[in-house]
């Protein structure tokens, strides 16, 4: 859906959107199997906070010029990773030996890492089909999964 988009995407969209297509293949490879067999258990949660959007929203709302969105998106994908950062920490840190936690660092990231590319995927189409300029949120969620 998105390479058949494209040519619809605002400008400042178009170029994300082709470097993640051109990144199909190692999008797909995520998605193996994990090696080694650990228990977790399974929770439902919300799943629709998203520091990115949350950035994003403030950019856009203050950036009303396109000028302003290109030099004052750095310091915004800056603090959606830091804040990100200190959250994933103190969540890692207060649910440390919870059943749904896998029991490592590394098993930890590589699940974080699937989900959040699998979410990030999810909100691809699901702002292509609601609101196309939002799409180069997710869109950059997944560049910085996937580099």
């Amino acid at each position: 859906m998105l390479q058949e988009r494209l040519p619809y995407l605002p400008d400042e969209v178009v170029e994300v959107a082709a470097s993640v297509l051109g990144r199909r293949g190692q999008i797909l490879d995520r998605f193996v199997p994990l090696n080694g067999d650990f228990p977790t258990q399974r929770i439902r949660i919300h799943g629709d906070y998203h520091l990115g959007q949350v950035a994003y929203a403030g950019l856009k709302n203050y950036a009303r010029h396109p000028e302003y969105l290109t030099r004052l998106e750095p310091w915004a994908q800056l603090w959606e990773r830091s804040a990100a950062a200190e959250f994933l920490r103190a969540y890692y840190e207060a649910a440390q030996g919870a059943a749904f936690m896998p029991p490592g660092n590394v098993d930890f990231r590589k699940l974080l890492d699937i989900f959040l590319l699998d979410k990030a995927l999810y909100e691809v189409l699901y702002e292509l089909n609601s609101r196309p300029a939002w799409v180069r949120i997710p869109l950059m969620g997944i560049t910085s999964l996937v580099p």
